[in-house]
């Protein structure tokens, strides 16, 4: 793992992309997600775009300053890394 994050010569291991047609399907699930009580919806384009651009990398970097929503980012990417990896009975 060090050498995924040497500063010189970074060698994060390659990840498959999704198909373009999943990904639609994952920006469609985020478009629509709403969070109760009020049925708001958790996510900006550019957010939902973020997490599911990140299915095709092994690392990601969400950067920005406070209040632009880089813990609902992060938190949309893992819910989308388990819904898209994960199998029945995985811990996460």
């Amino acid at each position: 793992v060090y050498g995924w994050f040497d500063p010189v010569e970074p060698r994060p291991p390659a990840v498959a992309p999704l198909p373009d047609a999943e990904v639609a399907d994952l920006l469609r699930l985020l478009d629509t997600f709403a969070l109760p009580p009020a049925n708001v919806l958790p996510a900006s384009p550019d957010q939902a775009r973020a997490a599911v651009e990140g299915l095709s990398t092994r690392v990601q970097l969400i950067q920005g300053p406070p209040g632009t929503g880089k813990t609902t980012t992060t938190a949309l990417a893992v819910l989308l890394r388990v819904l898209v990896g994960g199998r029945p009975g995985d811990i996460v």
